[in-house]
């Protein structure tokens, strides 16, 4: 789940970047919301690579994670029908695959509920 973190702590961090500094890469009808929705997108990357820094499997870390699985996968769904995207194929396939990716991890990293039962029991001294 770390990994996953990082991954998109890139891509959002470098595509809010990108859609402060030029809007019209990325929007065909240009105002100034999507400098703020690009300062967003920067903000979302800072908490990605933060959340990779100081991961914990459980706690807040864990909540952000399922978080930015929804979000990844809302942003998909909205790109694929967008047009006031310049590219929402590319949104669709970038998003969709983030999604895919932190589903990947996240049952990559699920444990099987016998063991955390064994491994919890083993703690107690049972």
């Amino acid at each position: 789940m770390k990994w996953a973190f990082l991954i998109s702590g890139i891509v959002e961090l470098l595509a809010g970047i990108m859609t402060y500094q030029n809007p019209s890469l990325l929007f065909i009808d240009i105002e100034s919301t999507f400098r703020f929705y690009g300062l967003s997108i920067s903000v979302l990357g800072i908490i990605n690579l933060l959340c990779f820094k100081y991961f914990e499997e459980q706690g807040l870390c864990r909540s952000i994670y399922m978080s930015m699985m929804f979000f990844h996968a809302v942003v998909a769904v909205l790109s694929y029908r967008a047009s006031e995207l310049v590219y929402p194929t590319e949104a669709l396939a970038t998003h969709l695959g983030l999604f895919g990716f932190f589903v990947l991890m996240y049952m990559r990293d699920l444990k099987p509920a016998s063991k955390r039962v064994d491994n919890h029991n083993r703690g107690l001294g049972n």
